[in-house]
């Protein structure tokens, strides 16, 4: 897990799944799982060029699934997380590792909250996140091969 989505989901777990004693999940969700659930799947991510000629964007769109014993339980705590968001202005901390502040934060979108199936709603989100390109110079001699020939 990269550590901006690791750090929206640790936001979205603190604020609402805990509270509402939701089990996050990020594999498949299976039959026999725990209600309310939430499920973090692997944002997909698009990278582009960024204005500044040593970094790039990574834009992501997360689709987390809330799951429920019904359908008004299910959207309500959609709405909640939504609602979780926007009280923090749509800025989420940036977390390191040990799970500590970065003081850096991440603007997220809220793009929509829908039902998608019965005691299933989601929550659609967006952010992007700024890397710098990789000095090709200074990492050239920390790549080890292991060739193997044939």
């Amino acid at each position: 897990m990269t550590e901006d989505f690791a750090s929206v989901v640790s936001y979205i777990m603190n604020t609402v799944g805990k509270p509402a004693n939701a089990q996050d999940y990020y594999e498949n969700v299976k039959d026999g799982f725990k209600l309310p659930a939430l499920y973090f799947k692997i944002p997909e991510n698009m990278p582009n060029k960024d204005l500044l000629p040593v970094q790039y964007v990574n834009s992501n769109t997360a689709f987390i699934e809330v799951y429920h014993l019904s359908n008004d339980l299910a959207y309500t705590l959609a709405n909640d997380i939504a609602n979780a968001i926007f009280k923090k202005r749509c800025y989420i901390p940036l977390l390191n590792e040990d799970g500590t502040e970065t003081g850096l934060f991440i603007r997220v979108t809220v793009n929509k909250v829908a039902r998608i199936d019965n005691c299933v709603a989601q929550v659609q989100i967006s952010w992007e996140y700024r890397k710098n390109y990789c000095n090709n110079t200074s990492n050239a001699d920390n790549f080890k091969f292991n060739l193997v020939g044939g």
